[in-house]
């Protein structure tokens, strides 16, 4: 049976920025899925997402929040920040 090689073992990796508050603690992230961003709380949980194209933020129900991105806002929020 061949080894695999580094081709084989190549997987996609979503670029993650981690949010953290004062004390360096992790408050949540912000993963980058192409044509949006989806913010996560520090448990993984979606908090809701920036659409690239509509330059919009809406929560995870879909309900328009705000014109622009304000994902960290989001996760500062919900983090009781």
């Amino acid at each position: 049976m061949p080894e695999p090689s580094g081709d084989d073992l190549i997987t996609t990796v979503k670029p993650e920025q981690v949010i953290r508050d004062r004390c360096s603690n992790r408050v949540g992230s912000i993963v980058d899925n192409g044509h949006q961003l989806v913010a996560r709380d520090k448990f993984g949980k979606n908090l809701g997402y920036y659409d690239k194209q509509g330059n919009v933020t809406r929560d995870r129900n879909s309900n328009r929040l705000c014109q622009g991105d304000a994902l960290s806002s989001l996760i500062l929020k919900a983090a009781g920040s």
